[in-house]
């Protein structure tokens, strides 16, 4: 079995701007983006992700996808890499951008992160400083980014060697101006940035298979509630 894995439970969307947290509410998510009818009985998955060592985030899913919100950007998660789920995320974002069309965007982000859990020689080879660290001193982690211009995006490519594994991550970034731009960039977004990202695994690393890791089993649980009135 191959030791690549492709890595979903981070935030696959991303859009940076000017947002108010606190109206993000489950409820509010349920009845405005899903239209779930208020006092309708609603099914909520909820998830802990680990965002650094130091902070854990609850994720709550609603028909398979989870938004967090922060002042400055709004993330959001699909359950799985099926995709009716990143149709799902897609048309949810741009109901939300719909919803509040004058809230200040600045960029559109989708990210995918890979992880090598038994890399070759050759994958760590790539590593090798030109300074000669590795035989100087105890390296813990070695890395390589770079900003590469795609049609209409850039592509910021990072690769990390991490104790015992390869980390691969690629972050799409498209520049827009405001809601309306960001929502009519969305359609097959998700679905075209992973074929060019896997395509770019197989080009540059000679990655041809792998498994894929996301939200399921111990890590998640399901909530009954009801959706609230949030007018």
């Amino acid at each position: 079995m191959t030791a690549l894995a492709l890595d979903l439970r981070g935030p696959l969307a991303v859009v940076a701007g000017a947002f108010n947290p606190a109206i993000f509410t489950t409820s509010w998510i349920a009845t405005n983006i899903f239209d779930i009818p208020v006092g309708a009985e609603m099914s909520v998955l909820e998830a802990l992700v680990q965002v650094d060592p130091q902070t854990l985030l609850r994720l709550g899913f609603i028909e398979g996808i989870a938004l967090n919100a922060t002042a400055s950007r709004l993330e959001l998660f699909a359950v799985n890499g099926e995709a009716s789920t990143f149709d799902a995320l897609e048309r949810a974002l741009v109901k939300l951008l719909e919803l509040l069309p004058h809230t200040t965007v600045g960029g559109l982000g989708c990210n995918f992160r890979w992880i090598d859990s038994d890399p070759s020689p050759d994958a760590i080879d790539r590593f090798d400083s030109a300074e000669g660290l590795e035989g100087k001193f105890s390296v813990a982690v070695r890395q390589f980014s770079a900003q590469v211009q795609l049609d209409g995006q850039v592509l910021n490519l990072a690769r990390a060697s991490i104790g015992s594994e390869v980390h691969y991550s690629f972050n799409y970034h498209r520049t827009v101006t405001d809601a309306a731009q960001c929502a009519s960039m969305l359609q097959g977004m998700l679905t075209a940035d992973l074929v060019h990202s896997t395509q770019m695994m197989a080009d540059l690393y000679g990655y041809h298979e792998h498994t894929t890791l996301a939200f399921g089993g111990d890590d998640i649980e399901e909530i009954v509630d009801a959706a609230e009135n949030t007018d």
